[in-house]
């Protein structure tokens, strides 16, 4: 991704707002000079047949003039959500514009009934079409929303974070599950589906998404083969947008907030994929920091985690375990017993990760131990 993401992501919004104006203006000016008088003859010919059909003897033309131009922001919409293909914005549009024409017809024969057959367009035919006229104009903004239904339950979940019941208790101090049981299960749910939109993100966090990064996730996390579909369905869906990956970012954090070692094993996984690709990006890098932050690591931890995930060759050992150049042996060895302690598998399961990510974190106390040997044989102490 260029340097200058950052600053399209946050400004992504009025993008888009701009877009639809540039969309919408000429579609518009389109439809009131000479597309309202085509589709009047259109409409006219292949209606005809159906109110013959239903009975339908003649309509005031503005009940189809006025009402169709409800398509056109319709169209823009489709163009300018995000996440969406061409075949499907394309398709949509081709799909939904035969049931707008039937509602349409709909809407007509209801005018009929209610104004040529009942004598008029006084109040009461008025108060009668309202409730016709609205569903006809709500159509296809209610058709956009089925094919963007994506897009708006993400937008959704921004304004509203995904917090689990037991989460949102513990947070205003009620007491935790009896047994624990629910909140252990509770627990490894929020981690498994954090792990795979915060992986998502990751892997497009630099503006690309490659196979080597979808490789690497499914490293990270090992998927039942029952369960891939699924995984895959959420993971497409969470890498199709760079933004709304702080919700889940501050319901992990909350709920790990007294494990800091679990946040730290999946940014361990995170580095894990921003690494497939042979290098860590400056986008990719920031995007992890921004997690650190909003896990509530103390900057001491993310030095470590960074130490530990450079490119071979540029990892500094102390870096990893977290101790400047000059401490002494002794500091150094206690450094490694407590990061040992601290990440050792068993552990970190019992504190909700899940087993699946057991060989990750494996994969830390080996490159832990690595430091803490390096250490040791440039001190002379083996």
């Amino acid at each position: 991704m260029s340097g200058n993401a950052p600053l399209l992501q946050r400004y992504s919004g009025w993008l888009r707002a701009l877009a639809f104006v540039a969309i919408t203006v000429p579609l518009t000016w389109l439809w009131m000079n000479g597309g309202q008088d085509a589709y009047m003859a259109f409409f006219k010919q292949t209606a005809t047949p159906i109110f013959k059909l239903i009975g339908v003897t003649s309509y005031p033309p503005s009940a189809v003039r006025d009402r169709f131009i409800g398509f056109v922001p319709f169209i823009a919409l489709m163009l300018i959500t995000p996440g969406l293909d061409w075949s499907k914005r394309i398709g949509g549009i081709l799909i939904s514009f035969p049931i707008v024409f039937l509602c349409q017809v709909a809407l007509v024969f209801a005018v009929f009934k209610i104004v040529v057959q009942g004598g008029g367009y006084d109040a009461a035919a008025r108060t009668a079409l309202f409730p016709f006229t609205v569903l006809f104009d709500a159509i296809p903004l209610l058709l956009w929303a089925v094919f963007a239904h994506e897009f708006l339950a993400e937008q959704l979940q921004r304004i509203i974070p995904p917090v689990p019941e037991s989460a949102a208790a513990q947070e205003d101090g009620a007491p935790p599950p009896a047994g624990g049981e629910a909140d252990d299960a509770t627990k490894n749910i929020a981690f498994t589906i954090g792990v795979i939109v915060l992986g998502a993100k990751m892997a497009k966090a630099d503006g690309v998404v490659t196979r080597d990064e979808i490789g690497a996730f499914k490293e990270v996390f090992r998927i039942p083969r029952e369960e891939m579909k699924n995984v895959g369905r959420l993971f497409d869906q969470a890498r199709k947008d760079v933004r709304g990956f702080e919700p889940y970012a501050r319901q992990l954090g909350r709920m790990f907030r007294n494990n800091p070692a679990v946040l730290e094993e999946l940014l361990e996984g995170l580095f894990h994929i921003a690494r497939a690709d042979g290098k860590v990006t400056a986008d990719e890098l920031n995007y992890l920091h921004q997690l650190a932050r909003i896990f509530g690591l103390d900057p001491e931890r993310w030095e470590r985690l960074r130490a530990e995930n450079l490119e071979p060759g540029d990892g500094d050992p102390y870096g990893v375990l977290g101790v400047p150049r000059d401490a002494s042996d002794a500091e150094i060895k206690a450094a490694h017993r407590k990061l040992v302690l601290e990440n050792h598998p068993d552990k970190l399961v019992a504190q909700g990760m899940p087993p699946e990510f057991v060989e990750l974190a494996n994969e830390r106390l080996a490159t832990i131990n690595a430091a803490h040997d390096q250490i040791r044989k440039a001190r002379g102490l083996d």
